[in-house]
């Protein structure tokens, strides 16, 4: 198990805590301010835990309404961020909640997000996802992002159950993800493989279409096709972890199938919201994310994930700006 290299203790407030919220944060606490707030103002925000994981514990000063709002505050120091899901990880084992929740810093949460998942926890699953929405529909960048990257989760009506679930935006049975024990590092990098491994091992996932969140789109373009290339090259370094070379050669030669087979995937949830001004517009965004998530997963088959880890750290991390296509 990963040893943080200090964590302050936990401030009990209020009633036991049935879900705990994981972020991580690069900065201060003003990177988390919106998200944090969000979670305060949740219908059962008395129930939930907020897990802050930092570099720098010292920086992340919490401000009192956050724990006279909120069941419990654990703020975890991590050191230099080199992996966000050695972060993540570590925030998972730091919670006491037996839900865990994992967010963003760039996401906002419907103010029934919380109580969707505890309520859809009750049953058989062992993952809630929730729907998301773009936060800027005035942008072609927003539909991009989240046609690209969350698309099956994209403005569901209904909940249903699914095979697969919004990547950093999922919440798990604590207790099934601990039991993974030092894999989970490696699963959770890429949260598709983990929800094939669930389901491979009899879980059940959920989409609960009552918890609704808001994702903020990268700040430009170049940040967002970086971050498809860089996805892309580390998914299949992750997912060809044990191939044979003869196995990745054919994979990586076989990846210029792949922006089709995607795309075809999310046709359906393109005609499901109104094909009109910034989504038409974002078209040719995800098509060109689609050539290179490809060709980054071509690298990541033959030559390994490289620097991509570390440049996919420094991506997550964004503010969108005001204004802009």
């Amino acid at each position: 198990m990963l040893a943080t290299r200090s964590s302050l203790p936990e401030e009990p407030r209020g009633a036991s805590a049935a879900l705990a919220a994981v972020i991580v944060t690069s900065g201060g606490f003003d990177v988390i301010r919106g998200n944090v707030a969000c979670l305060c103002t949740q219908s059962t925000h008395q129930q939930i835990e907020l897990v802050i994981v930092a570099p720098v514990a010292s920086e992340v000063v919490i401000e009192p309404w956050v724990r006279e709002a909120l069941a419990k505050v654990t703020l975890v120091e991590i050191g230099p961020l080199r992996s966000m899901v050695v972060a993540r990880v570590e925030g998972v084992r730091r919670a006491t909640a037996p839900i865990v929740a994992l967010t963003e810093e760039h996401v906002r949460l419907d103010r029934g997000w919380a109580e969707a998942l505890i309520r859809a926890h009750q049953g058989p699953w062992a993952a809630v996802g929730p729907v998301i929405q773009t936060a800027r529909p005035d942008r072609a960048l927003g539909w991009a992002d989240v046609v690209l990257n969350h698309g099956l989760a994209l403005g569901a009506r209904e909940s249903h159950e699914v095979a697969d679930l919004p990547g950093r935006n999922t919440s798990y049975k604590r207790s099934i993800l601990l039991a993974y024990g030092p894999a989970l590092v490696t699963l959770l990098e890429f949260e598709s493989l983990l929800h094939a491994d669930l389901r491979a091992r009899g879980h059940r996932l959920w989409l609960d279409s009552a918890a609704r969140i808001w994702h903020e789109p990268e700040a430009n373009v170049a940040n967002f096709w970086a971050t498809e290339y860089s996805a892309g090259c580390l998914f299949a370094t992750v997912r060809a972890r044990h191939w044979s070379r003869a196995r990745r050669l054919v994979y990586g030669l076989a990846v210029p199938l792949i922006p089709m087979v995607r795309l075809s995937r999310l046709m359906p949830v393109i005609r499901r919201v109104d094909v009109s001004g910034p989504l038409l517009r974002a078209l040719p965004l995800v098509l060109i994310g689609l050539a290179l998530s490809a060709l980054g997963e071509c690298m990541g088959y033959l030559v390994g994930a490289g620097g991509t880890r570390q440049a996919l750290c420094r991506l997550e991390f964004h503010t969108p700006p005001p204004t802009g296509a």
